[in-house]
């Protein structure tokens, strides 16, 4: 199976690990054929089943944190948000210090108008220093104005412009709040 997804040759990868999870429907460690099948639909272009595929594979108590955060960004792609949330509070157990987790995690909870829960994974996204501070802090800006507190949001705001002078989502936003 490997030597295939070496290749490239998807429909192959794709029914050998079919085959696979036949013979080994609860093998989900490392090496498993779920996540193989997965990523051959998801090459092919078959995004629903690579993600019927991923929602089996954690059903059946796959961890692989890769895994986990395609499913529940495709997930939250596909408009299942609540869904993506419940996939992202798994991978916050297995990966919990990836800071794109917390992000990604954060605006699935702010689009799912859950401003208080977002607030969290924001602040912890900007605790791990993410190479990006001036988004960190823009994200958290939303966040306290979501929460209808316009000072705090402002002063996240400051600190995005003054890392990000030009940035201009943050500039917008600074407008409303000050108005």
């Amino acid at each position: 199976l490997q030597e295939t997804v070496q290749r490239g040759d998807w429909r192959i990868v794709a029914a050998k690990a079919a085959e696979a999870i036949g013979l080994f429907p609860h093998y989900v460690p490392e090496g498993s054929p779920y996540i193989a099948k997965a990523r051959a639909h998801r090459e092919l272009g078959e995004t629903a089943l690579a993600t019927t595929t991923l929602l089996e594979y954690r059903k059946r108590g796959g961890y692989d944190p890769d895994a986990l955060i395609a499913l529940a960004r495709q997930l939250g792609d596909a408009g299942r948000t609540d869904e993506s949330i419940d996939a992202f509070e798994d991978v916050l157990m297995v990966a919990p210090l990836r800071p794109e987790v917390h992000r990604d995690f954060g605006d699935r909870l702010a689009a799912a108008n859950k401003p208080r829960e977002a607030l969290v994974e924001y602040q912890a996204f900007l605790a791990m220093n993410p190479q990006d501070l001036a988004e960190a802090h823009y994200r958290l800006a939303k966040t306290y104005v979501a929460l209808d507190d316009r000072a705090k949001g402002r002063e996240h705001l400051l600190y995005a412009l003054e890392i990000a002078p030009h940035y201009r989502e943050a500039q917008q936003l600074l407008l409303e709040v000050v108005r």
